[in-house]
């Protein structure tokens, strides 16, 4: 009766873990950027969920539909006026969302807003510390929160991981 392995099953052992390690160790770094996608995805959907709700509410209290003047701006809006600022100190519910960053320490998972007109006002959500992100763009007439594949200046990761 044999009581001890072979060379040649050690050999054929550390060969299966070395397979399985290859094959799981790539998804273990892509599911973390997947994470953070559906996390991003997770905050696009209440931000619009909560431009509705604002023309919604609008509706019911004055009479008159409209969408939120601003996302990150309760006070004067100036054009090429930063956001950020105004989202530190803001109660409003659009600032919270877009203060909050998914990480600490860094820029990653945080937001960054600015205005760039009357009409709008431009966000980016920073996917990684290359200052590589997503820009989306706040149109207060149509109450659109679209992601742009361009923005100058900017380093815009494309719209198409989004499913936009």
């Amino acid at each position: 009766m044999k009581k001890a392995m072979s060379m040649m099953e050690i050999i054929f052992v550390i060969v299966i873990i070395g397979i399985l390690a290859g094959v799981a160790i790539p998804k273990l770094f892509t599911g973390r950027d997947d994470a953070q996608i559906l996390k991003l995805k997770e905050t696009l959907a209440l931000i619009r969920s909560g431009i509705e709700q604002y023309k919604q509410n609008s509706l019911y209290t004055d009479g008159t539909s409209k969408y939120p003047d601003g996302l990150c701006l309760d006070a004067k809006r100036d054009k090429g006026t930063t956001c950020q600022n105004n989202m530190k100190n803001s109660n409003s519910f659009f600032a919270a969302v877009l203060k909050n960053p998914v990480t600490f320490g860094s820029k990653q998972g945080s937001w960054d807003g600015w205005t760039n007109s009357v009409v709008n006002e431009t966000f980016i959500y920073y996917a990684d510390n290359n200052k590589n992100g997503y820009v989306f763009e706040y149109d207060k007439n149509k109450g659109t929160f679209k992601c742009l594949n361009s923005y100058p200046g900017a380093k815009v990761l494309p719209c198409k991981k989004l499913g936009e």
